[in-house]
Formats: C-alpha cells, structure tokens, sequence
C-alpha cells in the first residue's frame, strides 16, 4: 500500500532573469548613489551592496543601460559644475576650476569602485573605463565650454604678460594646477589646442614686438644677452607653470621672431657687429653671438665674417713692408695672431659633445686654418723669414725650461701653413748649416727638438739630409781626435776640420781655394789633408773657408784680447800685422777674397757693438761707398770690455737677386723632383690619362710643393722628347710608359 507524503510542496522553477523594470528600479540606486558622492555625502552608502546592484545588471545583460545611465549622470553632473564655475568672479576661477577638476576625479573614483565588475566584464569590450569616460566627459562639457575656454586663455595671459613685465602676480602659482588638468585630460584634444596654442600665438606677437623694439635700442652684444634672458625665463616658466612640452615650440618662437628675423642685420652693424667685436677683441661677446647664431643654424653668417676679417688683416700684416724690414718680429706677429684666433677658437667657438663636454666647432677650425694658409703664402718670403726666426731662436740661450718646446710648437704650425715647404728646407739647410760649423748654435737640445718636431710633421725623407748633417758633424770629431792622436801636441796655432758630405749641405765652393793662408795655418791644413785621404781613397777634398772661423789675438794699448772672427777676417786682419793701414784694393789683391765677400767682412770689422768697438777704420761710410781706394786702418783706441769678443758677422737681408737666384736653384730643384714622380707613376700604371696624372703628381709632391698643372705639362713635353713616355696613337690625351 502506498503512502503520499502531503507536507512536501511540489518543485517551482525560480526566476533566473532581471526584467528591465526591476533592472531600472537597481539602476536608479546607482544613480541615487552617484549623486550623493557628487554632493560629497558618500558615508551612509553602502558600497558592497552597490557593488552587487552594479553586478547583477552586468550579469543579467542590462550593461549597455547602466553604462548609458552613468554617462548621463557624470555629464548632468559636470554641466553643473560648468554652470557654477562660470558664476564664479575672475579672482577665484582657476582655483575654482582646479577645485571641480578634483571633486570630479573623487568622485568618479568612488563610481569606479562601485562599478569594478562593469570596467572588467563590459566596458573594456565596447566602451571606456569608468576613469577614462570621466576624464572624457569632464574634458568636453567643461573645459570645451567656449566661456570656460576662453576665460582661462584671457587669465592665463594676464598672468603671463604681467610676469614678463617684472610683476610677480599672486596667481601664478595656480598656473600649473590648471595646465595640469588641461593636459590629464588630454594633451592633444584639450591642452594643445585650448591652452597651448593660444599660448604660443600670443608670445609670437609679444616678441615681435619686442623685438622691433629692442633691435633699434639696443647694441648687438646687449640684444643677444636680452634673447638669452628671454629664454631663460620662457624655461622657468615652463618648468613651472605648463607642460614639458611646451618648452621647445616658445623657444622656437624666440628664436624665429628675435634672432632669424634679425641674425644679419645684428651681426653686419658698423658700431657694434662681429667687425667691431674683433676689432676690440672681445671673445665674451664672440662666444654670445656665436652661441645664438647656433641656435638657428647660421653660424656660418658668423664665419664668413669671421675669415674675411682675418685674412684681410692678416694679409694687410704680412705684406706690409716695414714689418717685412723685420723678418722676426714679423714670424712672431703671425704666431701671436694665431695663438689669438686659437684663444677665439676654445673660447667663443665651441660645440657640446654627446658627453657633455665641449670642442672647438671643426667648421671653425677648419676655415681658419684655410685663412692662415692664404694669409702665410701671400709673403713670397715668408718661408725664408720663418727659418730666420728658427735661426735667431736656436742662436740665444733659453730662459725658461720649456722654452724651446713651446716656441717650435708654434713653429710647426705655421710650416703646416707653406706650400711651398720646399723652399723654407733649402733655408733651413743654409742657417742650420752656420749655427753648426761656425757654433752659432746655443742649445744641441734645442736643434735636436725641432728637428724631432719636424720630422714628424713632414716625415723622414724631409729631413734625411739635415740628419746627415748632424752625423758628419760626430764623424769629424771622431776624426780630429784621430788627427790630434797622429801629428801629437801642437803649440801656438791649432785648426779644427769639418769634414762634410757634399749632398748633405747646402753649400758650393763660393770662395776660391787658392787663398793665401797664414804659413803654419797653411802647415796644418797640409798634414790634416794628408792624413784624411790616407784613410780615405778616393776622396776629394775642397776647402770651403768662407765658413770657417778663427781665434785672434791682438793687443792694444798694452791689453791682450782674444778675438772670434770668420776665416776670412782672419786673413784681413793678419795684413795689418805689418802696416797700420791699406787699400781694399791692396787688400783684396794679396787676399783673394770676392770684392763683394771682402766688402761684407769689411764692414763687420769697421763697426761699434755695445761689447766692443770697431777694429778697423775705414775712410767712407756704409757699405756702398767703399771701393779699392777705400782706406782702412787699425783702430788704435780699441777697448772691448771682455777680454775675449766674437765679431759679430754683418747679416745683409737677401737681395732680390740672391732671392731670384735661390728660386731659380729652387726650380731647378722641382724639375727633377717633377720628372722623377711623373716617371714613377707612369712606370707603375703603364697608361693613364692626363687628368688622372695630374692629379697623381700633384698628390704625391703636396708635402714639399704645390706644382701648377703648367709646370707639369712642360715636363711631360720633356719626358717624351726625351722618350721616357709618349702619348697614345689612340687618344693624345693619354701617355704610355716607355719601358
């Protein structure tokens, strides 16, 4: 028998889903609660049970509604926000406008936390995140509010232009806060085209007015430094008061309207342009100008001004003829006038590196160099001069320890300057030549150092020849000391040979000879050449006596002094042993010296020095007016106030016929050295084109000389007369290598 059980209720299906009326009825609690968090009222909600009212209409698929409804909400309650902040007086705006700012961030944060599940289930899918609708609505509805809008720009302005007239207006401490909401909001919708821009647009029309005004008041170094100021401020102020961003489009506003506008017309000004600046060498205000052509890229303005004013007077220098009466000074001028532009360089004319540091603009660097290179070969005989100012150097003791060092330093650089560096070796050959055999040099270590220093510059063939001429220099010692060993002590009179390669030095046998030596001078020069050749077969010897010297004593007013005269002097001097006077002519015909060599040792003879006075009288003044008839006698009130003098050689200034003559020797010279490296390079490329061995020539003897395109033709003409090479049946523009 079976038995019900009455008390169970029968199964009921529950209601699983939420209609849209009761979804309305949750959605209006949302929106209750909403508005209490905007009526700051938020402690008597619940947020839990928010939390599951906003749950369940994700869940039960009403998303769409409830995303809706709380965009309506934020807007409704932004316009009010909008509608009292406009009520608001100008004195308290911007603080009203960043205190809506905050209260909405509060409270749309609260929204964000009731409304977690629909940022992470529905809004992520379709829609904004509840942070991000805010910060949307707040942008549009208030600060896109045109009144809002364009009371913040006028204020904003205010503030700006009363700080840029030296005010300091309470105000501009809020100036960040509402920049800073303007670009949390968005940088590109809101900040940019709202603040920004009109930022931007009216500095633009203030520093065009600035600028036309302080261009006609103000010199040239008082306008950069007021552009410089400028620019400092607009940077604090960006720092302080808008976004980061901002900062490069108001300097490039400066820069546009004070300096492009400007940069020429500042820089060309008579009274206070870069002319005038260096003219009164002012390197503070160079490095101004400088820095802020660099700025606009126009540097270069700069620069042109720059090199036109430095080979102009460089040029106007170097050429002058009374400073070509001194060719040391003159040397030492060009060197002071680089150290100057070197100071311009470092100083004004810098760039920063990738590491913070600074180095000297290489465009600078490089154009300069260029104008030294113009101004230094403008001076035909500046290579001369420059080996003359070495000479003179190396001929006085040093007075300080690095003295040598620092002087060839400068030196070198101006040899780097010569084209023709061909012509200053052959100088330097002859000086260096004198200061060793007649000991006119005052420091071995100061030779030593330039010959390292130009061996580096110019390389090991430069200066191959003027080492030779230091090693025969240790050769002969070696010998007289092997000549002394051989013929023993000698008493009264001694000599000292140099014996030298003829390739080494620079000299040829100018001074015949057959001259009459005094006998035991003559005895000595007898068993020294002797005793060389015995050890040398096959040698030749020429005696080169007008670059000997000679130790003389002589006594006057019963005073026993001890002279150092050139060889020639000696055999001048050792006449009048017995006679107190004589005729050039006399002189010259039992001395055999050069009329115009026995002139030049004459007149060394003949004058005062602060050491010593004159040896010998002669009847006429200077040099020009002597002549075979020319009295010369002994000066018998000779006083020198040291016992042992060096009659100082008479230093005649090359005439221009020496210097033509030494240039034709010169060009003598490059015709080989042209033949020599045409021959090399044709015998290296077999066949080649006139231009292309052109070039090769002109490459290849760069380091000592530059040859003109017409010498090199003259001497192809040659080498195929001579048919070393010959021009192709095929082209005449191309040569052929004849083997």
């Amino acid at each position: 028998m079976e038995k019900r059980l009455n008390n169970i209720p029968p199964y009921q299906k529950q209601q699983t889903t939420l209609d849209s009326p009761r979804a309305r009825e949750k959605w209006k609690v949302l929106e209750d609660a909403i508005h209490e968090i905007y009526m700051q009222n938020p402690g008597k909600l619940s947020f839990q049970n928010l939390y599951t009212t906003g749950y369940h209409l994700v869940l039960h698929r009403h998303g769409e509604m409830l995303y809706a409804g709380v965009e309506g909400t934020l807007k409704k309650h932004v316009g009010e926000m909008a509608r009292r902040v406009k009520e608001v007086s100008d004195d308290g705006f911007l603080m009203a406008v960043v205190e809506k700012w905050q209260s909405h961030s509060t409270a749309v944060g609260m929204v964000r936390d009731i409304l977690m599940y629909m940022d992470k289930n529905y809004a992520p899918k379709q829609k904004l995140s509840v942070p991000e609708l805010g910060v949307a609505v707040f942008g549009d509805i208030f600060l896109k509010d045109k009144e809002i809008t364009a009371r913040i720009k006028r204020l904003t302005t205010e503030i700006i232009e009363k700080e840029r007239s030296g005010e300091r207006p309470p105000e501009r401490q809020l100036l960040k806060s509402v920049t800073t909401v303007m670009y949390e909001v968005s940088r590109r919708t809101v900040y940019e085209p709202l603040l920004e821009h009109h930022f931007i647009e009216s500095s633009r029309e203030y520093y065009i007015k600035e600028a036309s005004e302080t261009f006609q008041s103000l010199s040239t170094p008082e306008y950069f430094k007021n552009t410089f100021r400028r620019m400092a401020e607009e940077r604090e102020r960006v720092e302080r008061c808008l976004a980061d961003s901002t900062l490069p489009k108001i300097l490039n506003v400066i820069k546009d309207q004070m300096l492009k506008q400007y940069a020429t017309h500042l820089i060309e000004r008579e009274s206070s342009g870069v002319r005038s600046m260096l003219e009164s060498w002012r390197l503070p205000e160079l490095s101004l100008t400088f820095k802020a052509l660099q700025m606009i890229n126009t540097t270069q303005l700069l620069l042109d001004i720059i090199k036109d004013y430095l080979v102009t007077t460089g040029s106007k220098y170097i050429q002058d003829p009374a400073n070509n009466e001194n060719p040391v000074a003159l040397v030492e001028g060009v060197m002071k006038m680089r150290e100057a532009y070197d100071e311009l360089l470092d100083h004004a004319c810098t760039v920063e590196t990738a590491k913070g540091g600074q180095h000297r603009d290489r465009v600078f660097e490089k154009e300069i160099k260029q104008a030294f290179v113009l101004i230094v070969n403008k001076n035909p005989r500046f290579a001369e001069y420059l080996s003359i100012a070495i000479d003179t150097k190396l001929r006085k003791k040093r007075t300080v320890e690095d003295e040598y060092d620092t002087y060839f330093d400068k030196v070198i650089i101006l040899f780097q300057y010569l084209k023709d560096k061909d012509i200053f070796e052959k100088y330097h050959k002859g000086h260096l030549a004198r200061r060793l055999l007649i000991k006119g040099s005052a420091c071995e270590e100061g030779e030593l150092c330039f010959i390292t220093k130009l061996k580096t510059e110019a390389g090991h063939q430069f200066t191959t020849k003027i080492e030779g001429m230091f090693n025969d220099m240790t050769v002969s010692k070696g010998n007289m000391d092997a000549f002394s060993e051989h013929v023993g002590p000698r008493a009264g009179v001694d000599i000292s040979v140099h014996v030298l390669t003829t390739g080494f030095w620079p000299f040829t046998n100018a001074v015949s000879e057959a001259l009459p030596l005094p006998p035991p001078v003559e005895a000595l020069r007898e068993k020294f050449h002797d005793f060389y050749l015995a050890s040398h077969s096959g040698r030749r010897l020429t005696w080169l006596y007008h670059m000997g010297t000679a130790e003389v004593k002589c006594f006057f007013n019963g005073r026993k002094y001890e002279a150092n005269v050139h060889t020639l002097q000696m055999l001048i001097l050792n006449l009048f042993n017995q006679r107190d006077s004589m005729t050039l002519g006399a002189i010259h015909e039992q001395t055999l010296i050069p009329m115009q060599e026995l002139k030049k040792q004459i007149l060394s003879l003949s004058i005062n020095t602060k050491v010593y006075q004159r040896l010998l009288i002669k009847d006429c003044p200077g040099a020009k007016g002597m002549d075979e008839e020319t009295v010369l006698s002994v000066n018998q009130d000779f006083s020198s106030r040291h016992m042992k003098f060096k009659v100082s050689a008479v230093l005649l200034k090359e005439t221009d016929e020496q210097a033509q003559e030494t240039r034709a020797k010169i060009g003598d010279d490059r015709k080989w050295q042209l033949d020599a490296v045409i021959v090399r390079v044709m015998k290296s490329r077999k066949v080649i084109d006139h231009r292309e061995l052109i070039t090769e020539v002109v490459t290849l003897l760069q380091p000592r000389f530059a040859p003109s395109p017409e010498d090199i033709k003259k001497r192809i003409e040659s080498l195929i007369e001579r048919e070393y090479i010959e021009r192709s049946p095929d082209a005449r523009t191309t040569y052929v290598y004849l083997a």
